[in-house]
């Protein structure tokens, strides 16, 4: 077995340490040769190595400028180091070589994702017309559609993905999400109904359901799924500041004060708990602590009207 064969086989092992070894010694038999640089590299992203992976790609692709392979590999390497101006500057040379492929574009799309949803869609646009198979940019079109508030068409690209893989949960998800953003609270309960029987174990699901709930005023049924939640991650503020707020339509002031209260000890830079407990001591015409906690949520940059809060 030569030295790239042996470092092939150990690398398939998992054995990235001597896959190094064999791939360092095909390099010092073969230096004009990229397979051993890009191999490699690849063993070194594996150890979590990503300057000495980057410096194995950039020499591959010194030695062929037009090797994707390597191109490829070290952009998804700036991609994981969070370098994403690199990033998007090798999967751009990716398109422009392969420009039929659609895995540039997604790829540069997912690095995109991070603030450039505009130009994250447009890649998108171009995958789906390139494999208009792909599940997934589907579903990550949509996410970014969510994103902007433009909820029919997430909605229109979340179904779409359901179609293509109807076994996996979060089109189904952050369908039901937008559906709840436009008010059409027994859709969002069917599709997180369906998210959880496809992966039970996320608790924000759980929260969604029960917001959707809360807003139909089946309020008994949302604190369950608040129960759930809160079981399944007891460090949820979300859950809590949620069931805290659905206590108090019940009319279950102390508990909504103390769930309200754990969400603040949980997350207490997030401004809606104490807009919600402001709410609440309004309602309990505790004045003072309802305008100290409204005042809070002013200073962390809630934006309320003039008047005293009411209940919603």
């Amino acid at each position: 077995m030569n030295a790239f064969d042996a470092g092939n086989y150990y690398f398939d092992k998992g054995d990235f340490d001597s896959a190094i070894r064999e791939f360092t010694k095909a390099i010092n038999l073969a230096p004009e040769e990229p397979d051993g640089f890009i191999y490699r590299g690849c063993a070194y992203r594996k150890k979590g190595d990503f300057a000495s992976a980057i410096a194995d790609f950039t020499e591959a692709i010194r030695l062929d400028p037009e090797d994707v392979f390597a191109i490829t590999a070290r952009g998804a390497t700036f991609e994981r180091i969070g370098d994403s101006d690199n990033a998007i500057a090798d999967f751009t040379n990716q398109i422009q070589l392969t420009p039929w492929d659609s895995d540039g574009y997604f790829r540069r799309s997912c690095v995109y994702v991070d603030g450039e949803y505009n130009k994250a869609i447009s890649d998108l646009i171009e995958v789906i017309r390139l494999a208009p198979e792909n599940a997934s940019a589907y579903y990550n079109r949509g996410w970014l559609y969510k994103e902007q508030g433009e909820f029919h068409r997430a909605i229109a690209d979340f179904t779409e993905a359901i179609r293509l893989d109807p076994d996996t949960a979060n089109p189904y998800a952050h369908r039901g999400m937008a559906h709840g953003k436009l008010g059409n609270h027994d859709l969002a309960i069917a599709d997180l109904t369906e998210t959880i029987r496809l992966d039970p174990g996320k608790p924000r699901d759980y929260c969604n359901r029960g917001i959707a709930y809360e807003k139909q005023g089946n309020l008994e049924i949302a604190i369950n799924d608040f129960n759930e939640a809160i079981r399944l991650d007891p460090s949820s503020s979300y859950a809590y500041r949620y069931r805290g707020r659905t206590f108090a339509k019940l009319g279950e002031f102390a508990k909504a004060i103390e769930d309200l209260t754990s969400s603040i000890r949980l997350e207490p830079d997030n401004p809606l708990a104490y807009y919600m407990r402001s709410q609440v001591y309004y309602e309990m015409h505790e004045k003072r602590k309802a305008e100290a906690d409204l005042e809070k949520a002013k200073l962390l940059g809630l934006e309320v009207g003039k008047e005293s809060p009411k209940l919603e």
